[in-house]
């Protein structure tokens, strides 16, 4: 038997449920413009939504590619961590108006991740944004647009492409939306803005990383994952999830 989810709910209205497979990894929420209270449900290979009662079901335009191409190489870590500043969230606001804007006319996704996103956390001077877009295999949808307003390609990989300011200092990480991924990163954005433990936590983790140098800033981000993956389940438990 499928699972069923209710995609959309208003006031006013109650839409039709959407068959998800069994693949279906996370259940998740959050508000779109009109008052309704949107519930995804969503799996890493495709996903299965609704919206005004029609059912969009998306199939990848071609393979994907299966091996990882980091344009320019390993980078070693240079910034350094700073109190947190609120002209990020500004830095966010002006660069998903300029993502809107090139990719005009196509449904994306645009939040605000990372740690620049929670309030009181000290972070990297790099803010982090993702988009999610309706095939990330159709590159001809959206990479050619970001590069002609002046991000720069850096990642290729399985299922994400990043891309960011010559200056460094604006990342954007690109998915399917409705990408498990996705979620995960809203998993733990959401939390630490609530738990102020948990963010003390996280903040002396990568206060306490950064003692260390690192040539890659691969190696500092995984590095992270273990008190990472210990909030999301924390996340996760407060939210019975």
């Amino acid at each position: 038997m499928p699972w069923f989810a209710r995609e959309a709910i208003s006031n006013d209205a109650a839409h039709r449920p959407v068959p998800i497979t069994m693949n279906t990894t996370l259940i998740s929420t959050d508000m779109y413009p009109g008052n309704h209270l949107c519930v995804f449900a969503v799996q890493r290979s495709d996903c299965l939504c609704e919206d005004d009662g029609v059912e969009i079901n998306r199939e990848p335009r071609r393979p994907d590619v299966t091996s990882l191409e980091l344009i320019g190489g390993p980078e070693a870590l240079e910034v350094k961590l700073c109190s947190y500043d609120e002209a990020w969230a500004d830095i966010f606001l002006h660069h998903r108006g300029r993502i809107r804007e090139a990719m005009a006319g196509q449904d994306v996704l645009i939040e605000h991740i990372g740690s620049t996103s929670v309030p009181g956390l000290a972070a990297k001077p790099i803010v982090d944004v993702v988009v999610g877009v309706d095939d990330v295999t159709a590159e001809e949808d959206y990479l050619d647009q970001l590069l002609a307003i002046g991000y720069e390609l850096r990642v290729r990989e399985r299922g994400h492409r990043l891309v960011r300011t010559p200056e460094r200092d604006v990342h954007v990480h690109i998915y399917h939306r409705g990408d498990v991924a996705i979620e995960e990163y809203l998993l733990l954005r959401d939390h630490l803005r609530r738990d102020a433990r948990d963010r003390a936590l996280y903040e002396r983790t990568k206060r306490t990383l950064m003692t260390q140098r690192w040539e890659d800033m691969n190696d500092y981000a995984a590095a992270k994952t273990e008190v990472i993956q210990a909030i999301k389940a924390r996340a996760r438990s407060s939210h019975g999830l």
